[in-house]
């Protein structure tokens, strides 16, 4: 028998440390009766039934009576061994007392009924029992069950869906290897993942465009070591191919042109329902003097270039294009190009800069230019398009613009080929007034998702789900959306969804994005191993994801890798992709605080792969010129191979600023020397737009380079293996 200071000592005891309160005596008088001390003891509840390996809870009520002072003790007999008590709560109020205890059932437990006595005693008082029922019963054995989210699909000739199979264990976490059984003919299946160790994998069934049609029960078999077979069925429709459609869209939907100059824009054949038929197009509403040509003029294809010539006396001002695509069996689709034919400024010449379409703040306030390595001469314009010649192998030009009491002056210099090839259009943008609505459903409170629809990004937290996207491009779009973990970064608990070809009316609900539902996609891991990197570098990393034929960017994620060149990344896996998408990484690797090193690197199947970064920049040599009432900088620095595209050298103080960006065809050889010009004495300049000699100025020096060029009129990110690299260092001055 043990009592309250010696609860913990034995597990044999049930219900030990039962402590009643002391109980007031009778009256003094010689002539009262004292009651009879005494102890009763109650249970509950007075039976339980536990798995093995599980557990449950009893509660003991002790009560005094009779005026009992003592303390009780209490022995338990008839549990079995591998069975742990242990009280968890005392409490005592006045003549009762309750013990709240665990009963503990170890997984070596016998199966049956167990009947546990309690005997409570005391000094002075009778004892007193009370029983409890513990029935053990058997644990289940390990096995685990397949369901199927949807239990029914459907896809078309062509096309994939995807279902989500889930597995409930019980004691089982043993490695699931899953197959699809019955496919119909032309249609492949595949898991991601499988084996999986996991509670779901997604799959993948692709119909090949002569897939047998018709509905197919398939069967889902899981197999594992140790565990029989289970299975689940899926309804498989496939649907024969339709015409389908098409629309048309332009890209961009605006566009600006001098007289005497030309300009184009890209007419996209947005095809719907696997119609692959040929597309003719006829382009109207051209003003006097301005020629517009399409090449294709009929396409089996996606695109067709639009080219606009106007001429010298080519009608000035608004004017609306109207792009009509013809094709058999449908109806006729249309698309419209908003032309504005500027006049030509600044007296003629062989390099138009043309401004007309920027903001006010990005407006010129000067402008001026210089031929090979003659004098910079200030050039005025007309309608903000500004016109002048370069004859020589070089050449360039300087732009001021204002914003308030900001000033920013930037000095651009390219060989007479790149700047005389066609106009420089400024403010340009792929963008429209199109906006449209929707929500998301499976974000947890720490998620965020990343919503992308042409060109336009919503951002999505569980504070409010709802959202909008803004100024998006006409014509048919992909909708990429990505979630991911705010805290923890990117992972393999990261889910995208990808609904292809909408083109909702302005203001329209796309609906509802839902990343735990079938159509979520679970992303594919690998690892972006950087290379030329140095100890204690620190690494971040971007995904991007474009589609379409304007190679539209949607954002995946940011993430930060730290000092480890192994960077933990993920995509969209080659199932749910088309031709046309691509991946598109940015890493920038930091070293100390003055100089970075980044790549953008492109591919179309995501997978662990090197990125591999440029050179360090070496530190240039800065200098500074004097003759000048302005802070004017020189840095000379001799470009590694790997940025032969261009190289930049710019400063601010406060709230001027100054750049100077030279082509690697206007230096010559990787041999650079920036050298912010000397304006004293060009017409309408004035010093105080850039920051003052006296000024202390933080000055970055950066080179760039491209494994193509990028300055071709077809360049496009959307090109495989295209690497993009930059390297910077900063420092004052």
């Amino acid at each position: 028998m043990i009592g309250y200071r010696s609860r913990y000592r034995s597990a044999a005891l049930l219900f030990a440390s039962l402590v009643v309160a002391s109980q007031g005596c009778g009256s003094s008088s010689d002539n009262t009766t004292n009651p009879t001390p005494a102890i009763t003891i109650a249970l509950s509840p007075t039976s339980a039934s536990v798995v093995q390996g599980g557990s449950t809870t009893v509660t003991a009520t002790v009560t005094a009576t009779g005026g009992f002072t003592g303390t009780p003790t209490a022995t338990v007999t008839g549990a079995p061994a591998g069975v742990t008590i242990a009280p968890t709560n005392v409490q005592v109020s006045g003549a009762v007392t309750t013990v709240t205890v665990s009963l503990s059932v170890a997984s070596t437990v016998p199966a049956g009924t167990y009947t546990l006595t309690v005997t409570g005693a005391g000094t002075g008082v009778t004892s007193v029992t009370a029983n409890f029922s513990l029935t053990v019963t058997a644990a289940p054995a390990s096995s685990y069950t397949l369901s199927l989210n949807p239990t029914s699909l459907s896809v078309t000739q062509g096309g994939n869906g995807t279902v989500t199979v889930n597995l409930t264990r019980t004691n089982f976490t043993a490695g699931v290897t899953l197959t699809a059984e019955g496919l119909p003919t032309g249609v492949t299946a595949a898991f991601n993942a499988s084996p999986t160790t996991g509670n779901t994998s997604t799959l993948t069934l692709t119909a090949g465009a002569t897939a047998t049609t018709g509905t197919t029960n398939v069967t889902i078999r899981g197999t594992a070591a140790g565990a029989t077979d289970q299975t689940a069925t899926l309804a498989l429709t496939v649907a024969a191919a339709s015409s389908g459609n098409y629309s048309l869209s332009a890209t961009p939907a605006s566009l600006s042109v001098n007289q005497g100059a030309n300009g184009t824009t890209t007419i996209n054949v947005n095809r719907t329902g696997g119609f692959a038929g040929s597309v003719a197009l006829a382009v109207t509403g051209a003003p006097t003097g301005v020629t517009a040509t399409l090449n294709p003029t009929s396409t089996t294809g996606n695109t067709s270039t639009l080219t606009i010539a106007a001429s010298a006396t080519a009608t000035t001002g608004a004017a609306t294009l109207t792009i009509t695509g013809t094709a058999t069996g449908l109806t006729n689709q249309t698309t419209t190009v908003a032309l504005t034919v500027a006049t030509s400024g600044g007296g003629g010449g062989n390099v138009t800069l043309d401004y007309s379409a920027c903001a006010a703040t990005s407006k010129p306030i000067w402008v001026a230019a210089q031929d090979g390595a003659g004098a910079w001469t200030r050039v005025t314009g007309t309608g903000d398009v500004y016109k002048f010649n370069v004859t020589s192998g070089r050449g360039g030009y300087a732009v001021t613009t204002a914003n308030g009491a900001a000033n920013s002056t930037t000095v651009n210099l390219f060989s007479q080929a790149e700047i005389t090839s066609a106009p420089i259009v400024f403010c340009t943008t792929s963008l429209g007034t199109r906006t449209a609505t929707g929500t998301v459903a499976g974000l947890g409170q720490t998620d965020a998702a990343f919503v992308s629809m042409g060109g336009a990004l919503a951002t999505v937290t569980a504070a409010s789900l709802n959202f909008t996207l803004n100024n998006m491009a006409s014509g048919t779009q992909d909708l990429v959306a990505y979630r991911t973990n705010l805290i923890a970064g990117p992972s393999a608990s990261d889910r995208a969804v990808i609904m292809r070809d909408l083109n909702p009316a302005s203001g329209a609900s796309v609906g509802t994005i839902d990343f735990s539902g079938g159509a979520a996609i679970t992303p594919v891991a690998g690892t972006l191993t950087v290379t030329g990197g140095v100890a204690g570098d620190q690494y971040t990393q971007s995904m991007s994801y474009l589609t379409g034929a304007a190679c539209t960017s949607a954002t995946l994620y940011f993430a930060s890798g730290g000092t480890s060149p192994a960077l933990s990344a993920f995509g969209i896996p080659a199932a749910s992709q088309r031709a046309t998408d691509f991946h598109q990484v940015f890493v920038t690797d930091a070293t100390g605080t003055t100089s970075t090193r980044s790549v953008f690197a492109t591919f179309h199947t995501f997978a662990t792969q090197s990125i591999a970064l440029g050179a360090a920049l070496p530190t240039p040599a800065i200098t500074v010129l004097t003759g000048a009432a302005y802070k004017r900088l020189q840095a000379v620095v001799t470009l590694p191979s790997d940025y032969q595209t261009a190289a930049t050298l710019s400063y601010s103080a406060a709230s001027k600023s100054a750049s100077i960006v030279a082509s690697f065809n206007y230096l010559g050889s990787a041999n650079a020397t920036l050298a912010f010009p000397d304006f004293t004495g060009v017409s309408g300049f004035d010093a105080t737009w850039l920051p003052p000699s006296s000024a202390t100025v933080s000055a970055t020096t950066t080179a760039a380079g491209a494994s193509i060029p990028i300055t071709t009129p077809t360049f496009t990110f959307c090109t495989e293996g295209l690497k993009f690299k930059v390297a910077t260092v900063t420092g004052s001055f």
